[in-house]
């Protein structure tokens, strides 16, 4: 993961090497890892789940940062493009190429 920041409202976005911002939501399941028992997570606090994966390019995000609103998300990557997705659907609303 290269980028982890918190909306104000229970909303999460991570991005990473691979392109990829996730969009992360509260979950109320405690879905537990493949082969893990509940014992071993008896002292998890809270669970969250993807709500939305919003792929560019496959460019490494180096950065990226929430609206003011807590709408929009900006990410800066390494194909030099900033773009900007709507946290509500995870669409691109706006892609700017640096010159």
């Amino acid at each position: 993961m290269q980028a982890l920041t918190l909306c104000v409202d229970p909303v999460l976005a991570s991005a990473g090497d691979d392109g990829v911002v996730c969009i992360w939501v509260p979950s109320d399941s405690k879905d537990h890892a493949f082969g893990d028992t509940a014992e071993q997570h008896v002292e998890d606090k809270e669970s969250w789940r993807v709500k939305h994966m919003c792929r560019s390019s496959g460019s490494e995000i180096y950065d990226l940062v929430w609206s003011p609103d807590g709408i929009y998300i900006l990410t800066g990557s390494m194909d030099n493009i900033a773009r900007i997705y709507d946290s509500r659907d995870g669409i691109c609303v706006v892609c700017v190429t640096y010159l």
